[in-house]
């Protein structure tokens, strides 16, 4: 048995919360899941296994473009993930932040968070077609999370914003399988790498998680 993570405090307005749309069944029994997941998914071949076996989740890192935002400080990378699950157990990811994979069933509502989004949860968001920007500045960097939510809403797209203690780089935009790694919050370069990477996610899902997600 696992407890669920807490609540990260929003701190600025969150897309409402909607219920499910769908209930997964299996064999006899019907399980509510907190899951849009349609069958158009290309993964799921083992759904909700929620033993206390830890998951181990490494990508595979296939392609690192130098760009010029951040004056230089600027890195976007692709990767690959074999196993793309839900699993509700205990996932222990090497990237920091992953960019796809395993990941828990339920998914996180969108906006801004000022504690850390459990990162099992974000990652299905990405598969939704989501962007998720981490940030990791312990002194403080009020400025920077303002300027990252501008820019989500900017993209036009999903997105969450959450502070991520040891991540790859200051700053990290993730859409699925990409990163992009920064020193700074670039507007135009983080907008064009999620409108380039985000739709392609393998599943396009608006509405958010249930309330028994959360």
């Amino acid at each position: 048995m696992h407890n669920r993570p807490p609540l990260p405090t929003p701190t600025l307005s969150a897309t409402a919360l909607v219920a499910c749309a769908f209930a997964a069944v299996f064999g006899l029994v019907a399980t509510a899941s907190c899951s849009d997941d349609t069958a158009t998914a290309v993964h799921d071949v083992v759904a909700n296994d929620s033993d206390d076996t830890p998951v181990d989740v490494a990508g595979e890192l296939t392609a690192t473009v130098a760009c010029t935002a951040c004056a230089g400080k600027c890195t976007e990378e692709s990767w690959k993930y074999s196993n793309v699950v839900h699993d509700d157990g205990v996932i222990n990811y090497t990237e920091s932040p992953p960019s796809a994979g395993t990941h828990a069933s339920c998914w996180w509502t969108w906006g801004t968070f000022a504690t850390q989004v459990p990162t099992a949860r974000f990652v299905h968001n990405l598969e939704h077609g989501g962007l998720v920007m981490v940030y990791d500045c312990p002194g403080g960097c009020a400025a920077d999370i303002a300027a990252l939510t501008k820019t989500g809403e900017a993209s036009g797209l999903k997105f969450i914003v959450t502070p991520f203690a040891g991540a790859a780089a200051r700053i990290v935009a993730v859409a699925w399988e990409h990163r992009l790694l920064l020193d700074c919050v670039d507007e135009a370069a983080i907008v064009a790498f999620a409108k380039k990477w985000a739709p392609g996610a393998p599943e396009q899902v608006d509405v958010g998680p249930s309330a028994s997600c959360m």
